[in-house]
């Protein structure tokens, strides 16, 4: 019986573990550029008017959630911004963010 057990209790730690291997290796990721149009520091989101991400997505309005940005607290509205967009099977949300070189050179 407790082998029974032990193998059934392994069997579902390997699919959950195959299971978590899977969703990350299904990630994709975009290089995007925008303009922001409205900065939530608080709850690390934020609004920008993407440009064109050529093989996911055209220009238009986003919501993002911003993760791995130490700049973010930095960023203000009317600025263009660089990212990467990580794209799930069940979220997305925007990494890396950086002040784009575009608005740099025009500062």
């Amino acid at each position: 019986m407790k082998h029974k057990l032990l193998f059934a209790s392994l069997l579902v730690f390997s699919c959950l573990l195959a299971g978590s291997v899977l969703r990350a290796e299904t990630a994709r990721r975009f290089h995007l550029t925008g303009l922001l149009t409205q900065v939530d520091a608080a709850h690390d989101r934020v609004n920008v008017n993407i440009d064109d991400v050529p093989g996911y997505m055209n220009a238009m309005p986003m919501t993002y959630t911003v993760t791995k940005s130490p700049a973010l607290k930095t960023l203000r509205p009317g600025q263009r911004i660089a990212a990467t967009v990580v794209v799930t099977k069940d979220n997305e949300y925007l990494e890396n963010v950086v002040l784009d070189d575009k608005d740099k050179r025009t500062k």
